[in-house]
């Protein structure tokens, strides 16, 4: 079996300060800074235990952040660092926003899940998504991976239901290093269109947080996303995202 890399990549905050994006954050009554604020604390009390807690250690987690992030911000994310962390900052005024320079040089089998700042991991995502590649390695590439159950977490209520769904936003795609396109390239929802694609993971693997700032705040019914809305679920399964909450912080 060849060798692989393993990246976790996160878009923090790209083209956060430009005309058109601060034009739309106007209308909601935002400004950079206070979508910021709001953002690191979501990421902060989901996103970063979450991937800290991984019960596999081998993946390199690439955090995409604006070059015009504040100094004041940049400090509370130099202080949420860790090992497997790596804060990359770019010019969004010269369209430099791409991460194929952050990865190790090589031919290996380039291996890169998404999630967003604002959404979880169990600790055991890792550990599933590599034991699936080793299964499958000698396939042909590119191919993508989906660990389709999780929970969906409303910050306004509280609640928290167990969600399916076959084209979530945390998908991994697999491909050769020497021509790196990344999980980036296909949006998630296109994936099992696109790509050959290996579910696997039958317990909840991620956790969508539902709030009043993201575009996906409106659950979609039918089709194949599936949520037991009859069911809330109690938040102490989140201990198994190395997420403690006795309650739902509103930020």
């Amino acid at each position: 079996m060849r060798e692989f890399r393993h990246y976790i990549l996160t878009p923090f905050n790209l083209h956060l300060y430009g005309e058109r994006r601060e034009a739309q954050l106007a209308n909601a009554r935002l400004t950079p800074d206070e979508w910021m604020d709001h953002r690191l604390e979501l990421f902060g009390t989901y996103t970063l235990p979450s991937i800290a807690g991984q019960s596999c250690k081998d993946f390199t987690w690439l955090v995409m952040l604006d070059e015009n992030t504040s100094p004041r911000h940049r400090k509370i994310l130099d202080a949420m660092q860790f090992p497997n962390l790596r804060l990359c900052y770019r010019n969004t005024e010269t369209g430099n926003t791409s991460v194929i320079s952050e990865f190790e040089k090589g031919d290996y089998d380039l291996i890169t899940t998404r999630i967003d700042n604002d959404d979880a991991f169990q600790r055991g995502f890792v550990q599933s998504v590599q034991e699936c590649y080793r299964r499958k390695a000698e396939r042909d590439k590119p191919w993508a991976i989906i660990l389709p159950y999780g929970y969906i977490l409303d910050a306004n209520s509280g609640q928290m239901f167990f969600m399916e769904h076959p084209a979530n936003n945390c998908p991994t795609m697999v491909e050769d290093s020497q021509t790196p396109k990344t999980i980036w390239s296909i949006k998630h929802i296109q994936i099992p269109q696109t790509l050959p694609t290996e579910y696997t993971c039958e317990k909840p693997s991620w956790v969508m947080i539902v709030h009043g700032q993201n575009i996906s705040n409106q659950m979609i019914y039918g089709g194949t996303i599936k949520v037991h809305y009859d069911k809330p679920l109690p938040l102490s399964l989140l201990a198994d995202f190395n997420i403690h909450l006795q309650s739902v912080p509103k930020f």
